[in-house]
Order: C-alpha cells, then sequence, then structure tokens
C-alpha cells in the first residue's frame, strides 16, 4: 500500500486562529485569512457591522 495522496482526501484544518490580525486591507482590517485549494468547499457564518460615513449610520451586514 503506497503513502501518496492522490487529492481526494479532504485535510482538516485547525480554524481556531481566527482572533489574530493578519492585515489591514485600507481601512478594512481583515481578522483572519484561510488558505483555500480549487475544487475545496468551506462553509462559513459571518456577522460585522458597516460604517457609511455620509449617511451617519451603520448597516450590519
Amino acid at each position: 500500500m503506497s503513502n501518496i495522496q492522490t487529492g481526494a482526501e479532504r485535510m482538516p484544518h485547525d480554524l481556531s486562529h481566527l482572533g489574530f490580525l493578519a492585515g489591514q486591507i485600507g481601512r478594512l482590517i481583515t481578522i483572519s485569512t484561510t488558505p483555500v485549494i480549487a475544487g475545496d468547499s468551506f462553509e462559513m457564518d459571518a456577522v460585522g457591522a458597516l460604517r457609511l460615513s455620509p449617511l451617519r449610520r451603520g448597516l450590519a451586514i
């Protein structure tokens, strides 16, 4: 039996690192990045808030 991976097996990833600051794009702050490979799929639940300065009110996304 060979130990060569064919790419069909799914590799589990530890996503418990979501608390560190990964980078800043303009005024958008990226909390975390998740590496993905073509053909992979993942599910994500997101909660956030967006402030629209000209309207002086927040928009929940």
